[in-house]
């Protein structure tokens, strides 16, 4: 077992008789697994909510992170990140996107995404006259280094 400087307990409800418990796969890992507890079918182009039938109570001063599957992710499939605030008691949901050409069958008891519990400091918001300045300064939107990129333009077919 790993020494864990940070425990923190996160209360769950099954809303559900079929909800799975959320689950850590390895003792390392960062994420649990969250399961689908309905069938729903995600057409190319379609973005749906896949349903987890699962709710938490999360620490005053923790959030929790929705985030995709690698596997999902490499087939076109995507899980849109999503934070839930320690105040919200609702179900949890994944928003799932198909960018595939085909259907996506998703199963109850499915395996759709990860989620991960942070420590989230209180920060106040300091208006100032004016910031000081860094190395990176006012440069963004690809100004450390991804400008190099030149899109494709007109048709991939042609020669």
């Amino acid at each position: 077992m790993i020494n864990i400087r940070d425990h923190v307990i996160v209360k769950f409800v099954k809303l559900s008789a079929t909800a799975k418990k959320p689950q850590f796969k390895m003792d390392g890992d960062s994420c649990a697994d969250m399961y689908a507890d309905e069938k729903i079918h995600i057409q190319s182009g379609e973005t749906e909510v896949i349903k987890t039938n699962i709710a938490f109570e999360l620490p005053l001063g923790w959030e929790m992170l929705t985030r995709g599957r690698s596997s999902f992710n490499k087939n076109g499939f995507q899980v849109l990140w999503g934070t839930i605030d320690s105040g919200y008691r609702g179900e949890v949901g994944f928003v799932m996107a198909n960018h595939n050409e085909d259907t996506l069958v998703v199963q109850v008891g499915d395996r759709i995404g990860q989620i991960a519990v942070r420590k989230v400091p209180r920060v106040t918001f300091d208006e100032v006259n004016e910031l000081e300045d860094s190395e990176r300064g006012t440069g963004g939107y690809g100004s450390t280094g991804v400008n190099d990129y030149s899109p494709i333009v007109g048709d991939l077919n042609d020669e």
